[in-house]
């Protein structure tokens, strides 16, 4: 695991510092001292990490995390410094969609959620810089309500009369573990990130009493998810 940030994980300063470095040298593979592995998440807690999601397998809510917030935080610190943090099996459950049929959610733990939170802020501070201007998802200041507007301005001024609607079946369910690392490290030279990721992807799905482990694919809803998918 490469070394901390001194002060806060993402913050402000250290995520403007990686920005920076990206826009000099776009082609380059972020690591070592450039991309600072998660080991303090106090960054991306509590202002970063939603306090009212629902809680994972284990239970634990923001309200009780907070009880021994410092020691909580600094235990997490060790183990991530330590490389002994190890990724729970999320929580499955459903929700509807608007076809009536049902959408799989898996739900990390809090504690998960701060890792995920704070890995989250450094690959966005990298991969911000990459995307293109018509990209809105996930993103900083935009919404889907300005993705909707620009789509309408293009039509109008393009004269498009037809949009067609198209969705990859069980993308999720079905992703490629070997070619999204490989994806990513396109970009990330970072042993400690790469690693996080896998513990992610291979922690497994606790659905009732019944856990399994599935090969490929990767669970909805976890923080790190939109960005890294």
């Amino acid at each position: 695991m490469l070394q901390a940030w001194s002060h806060h994980l993402g913050g402000h300063q250290c995520t403007k510092e990686v920005e920076s470095r990206v826009r000099l040298t776009p082609p380059a593979r972020f690591g070592g001292r450039r991309t600072h592995a998660p080991q303090r998440c106090d960054g991306a807690y509590p202002t970063r990490t939603r306090r009212d999601a629902a809680a994972g397998i284990d239970g634990m809510t923001a309200e009780t995390y907070e009880v021994n917030l410092e020691a909580n935080l600094a235990n997490l610190h060790e183990r991530l410094r330590n490389g002994q943090y190890h990724a729970p099996p999320v929580k499955r459950v459903y929700i509807a969609k608007e076809d009536g049929s049902q959408r799989p959610i898996g739900i990390p733990v809090f504690e998960d959620k701060i890792v995920q939170r704070a890995v989250t802020m450094i690959l966005g501070a990298i991969y911000e810089q990459d995307f293109k201007d018509c990209s809105y998802g996930f993103r900083p200041k935009r919404s889907p309500h300005q993705a909707l507007d620009a789509l309408r301005k293009q039509c109008m001024e393009g004269r498009i009369g037809w949009i067609v609607d198209a969705d990859v079946s069980a993308f999720f369910d079905s992703l490629d573990r070997g070619l999204l690392r490989e994806i990513i490290e396109q970009r990330i030279n970072d042993g400690g990130i790469i690693r996080l990721i896998g513990k992610w992807l291979n922690a497994g799905v606790l659905e009732g009493e019944q856990l399994s482990y599935p090969e490929k694919g990767t669970p909805q809803g976890g923080v790190a998810t939109p960005l890294t998918q």
